[in-house]
């Protein structure tokens, strides 16, 4: 008979049980409020470009508050044109919580 197991998630690198709950903790309870990648970062115990690339692949929702914006390429030079904002991202608690769940429970 074979017996099939779960598999560790390779971005949490094997968090396991009770990961969500400490992820919890380290929020604060803050259901409310609106966090930067390098708050989630520090509350994953991961790295700021592992948060961008779980945002970009879609495993992480999260808003572009510089969606659309645009800024002259120089300033001083108008001529040249403009240029979109780099992304500004914020993610909420309720995102944060569930990505934890889902690394606490493997792939």
């Amino acid at each position: 008979m074979k017996t099939l197991s779960v598999q560790g998630d390779m971005f949490a690198g094997g968090k396991g049980p009770g990961f969500a709950a400490l992820v919890e903790r380290r929020l604060k309870g803050k259901t409310e409020q609106i966090y930067r990648v390098s708050d989630v970062a520090e509350v994953l115990d991961l790295g700021k470009k592992k948060i961008h690339e779980m945002i970009e692949c879609g495993r992480l929702p999260a808003v572009n508050l510089n969606k659309g914006m645009l800024v002259p390429v120089d300033p001083e030079r108008p001529g040249l044109g403009t240029r979109p904002l780099l992304p500004l991202w914020r993610i909420t608690y309720e995102a944060i919580m569930d990505l934890a769940k889902s690394m606490e429970g493997g792939v």
